[in-house]
């Protein structure tokens, strides 16, 4: 059975006063999710993707998301304002391998607000068990302190000196 968690929460007032809609991603919300990602700085697309990559290269990936809920597919969940601007992303996978890898990204303007840990608390049960999974892989730059205490929060287990950590449902 396919997880339908939707957790549906306000934040604090953003720097425009407006409140955050946090729900599941569909198929709808991909351009939106490629404007997102393309908002992010090169320091954070590389530590997103692991190398640069380009608005052309992420509007590609974000049409072939497939958010349909199906074993398999992505599962996303994001930040969603009363304009429909996606200010947070949290994504998870299956990869080749059959293992299961997840990402968060919340926009400059918007960090510091709680948004990943609200996005990730939405994420991990929904996403992993939407895959089948109950552990995923975070690959992150060591020195992405935010990224280390978000982690911390979820009692994954972080592997110091290195990038990587495991989350458990």
């Amino acid at each position: 059975m396919l997880a339908t968690s939707c957790r549906i929460a306000v934040t604090r007032a953003s720097a425009a006063g407006a409140p955050l809609c946090f729900r599941r991603l569909n198929g709808e919300d991909r351009h939106a999710l490629a404007v997102h990602l393309q908002e992010l700085c090169g320091w954070d697309r590389v530590a997103r993707w692991g190398s640069p990559r380009t608005d052309a290269e992420i509007d590609a990936e974000c049409r072939g998301f497939d958010f349909r809920p199906r074993l398999g597919n992505v599962v996303g969940f994001g930040a969603v304002t009363g304009s429909g601007r996606i200010a947070g992303a949290a994504l998870t996978w299956r990869l080749p391998d059959g293992g299961v890898t997840l990402a968060v990204s919340v926009s400059e303007p918007w960090r510091r607000r709680g948004i990943a840990s609200e996005l990730m608390a939405c994420l991990v049960p929904g996403g992993l068990l939407g895959l089948g999974a109950s552990t995923a892989e975070v690959s992150f730059e060591a020195e992405n302190t935010a990224m280390r205490r978000l982690l911390r929060g979820l009692k994954a287990h972080v592997l110091f000196g290195t990038g990587r950590a495991m989350v458990t449902v």
